[in-house]
């Protein structure tokens, strides 16, 4: 079963994401405090971070290139989401391996979640 960690502080959104992900058979662990997000990747290794861009306290595309340089980390898909119209810049700025504008609908999060894993 595949194992997904959701980094965003809307924690209602972090609610619906894993519920919808956990209702298609996926190990979902989810994070609302940025600074948590290389400790928890560490212990639960996930095999796709889905990661809010704008994030309190932090910035999402700086979250993404670091764990795209460390070679820990480097392998694991990351997919970037935010309601900002300039999310496919972002997305290729960052290294990120997707994206998912919000608001989205069930079958856009599914999807993108297959393509990952």
């Amino acid at each position: 079963m595949a194992k997904i960690l959701v980094v965003d502080d809307d924690k209602p959104i972090l609610e619906v994401v894993k519920t919808i992900l956990e209702m298609k058979g996926y190990n979902v662990e989810t994070i609302s405090h940025w600074p948590d997000v290389f400790e928890k990747i560490k212990t639960y290794k996930p095999n796709l971070v889905i990661l809010d861009i704008f994030i309190e306290g932090a910035d999402g595309r700086v979250i993404c290139k670091d764990l795209k340089k460390s070679k820990t980390t480097a392998y694991i898909p990351v997919i970037l989401f935010s309601a900002t119209d300039r999310l496919a810049d972002y997305t290729k700025d960052s290294n990120a391996q997707g994206c998912l504008k919000k608001p989205f609908n069930t079958a856009e999060l599914i999807n993108i979640v297959k393509n990952f894993c």
